[in-house]
């Protein structure tokens, strides 16, 4: 057993192993942790054939990187049996594009010891299995700053709290931040 848990329901995002391009962002329908074979809706991607894989899995736990082999399922579905799991801890961890909408919907101030609960619509633009990268608008957070955001895709919420390490100004109106992820909740 690859997965600590079940991952039915959770998000995944398929890339080709050579390459790394996208295949699909989609959900697991089901999950089969004796075998370690997933289930996934091909619609969106019906005529890819069967190949090697990277997937990015949105566990509830956290974000997990693994690697597969996706073959044909059942009319519109394809399986991805998982052979091997990463969990990257360095910096150089692959990012991958997530484009969600969310709130921040409160951040630990770091010069102060404060919790601000004041709500503001932020963007994570890409995640890796470390770290998130957010765009909001400028000024609202420093470095050493705690976000708490919660963000959906396709009615799905994803919880993450992370610590501010890198602020890259923008514009006048809005500014980017590398985040450490520091707790991930996907449900």
């Amino acid at each position: 057993m690859l997965f600590k848990n079940d991952i039915s329901n959770c998000r995944i995002i398929l890339y080709t192993l050579e390459g790394h391009e996208q295949i699909a962002d989609t959900y697991i329908k089901r999950f089969d942790s004796n075998r370690d074979i997933g289930v996934v809706d091909a619609y969106n991607f019906e005529k890819i054939g069967s190949q090697k894989v990277t997937a990015l899995v949105f566990a509830r736990t956290g974000l997990i990187e693994c690697n597969g082999t996706l073959r044909d399922g059942f009319g519109l579905e394809k399986e991805i049996c998982f052979f091997k799991t990463n969990v990257k801890n360095d910096r150089g961890a692959t990012r991958y594009d997530v484009n969600m909408m969310g709130n921040i919907v409160a951040v630990l101030k770091k010069d102060s010891g404060s919790i601000e609960k004041d709500i503001f619509q932020c963007h994570v633009e890409n995640m890796s299995a470390t770290g998130v990268l957010i765009r909001t608008p400028s000024e609202r957070l420093k470095i050493g700053d705690v976000p708490s955001i919660t963000c959906y895709k396709d009615g799905h919420k994803m919880q993450i709290v992370a610590e501010i390490v890198r602020i890259h100004t923008t514009s006048v109106q809005e500014d980017k931040f590398g985040c450490r992820i520091v707790k991930l909740v996907s449900s």
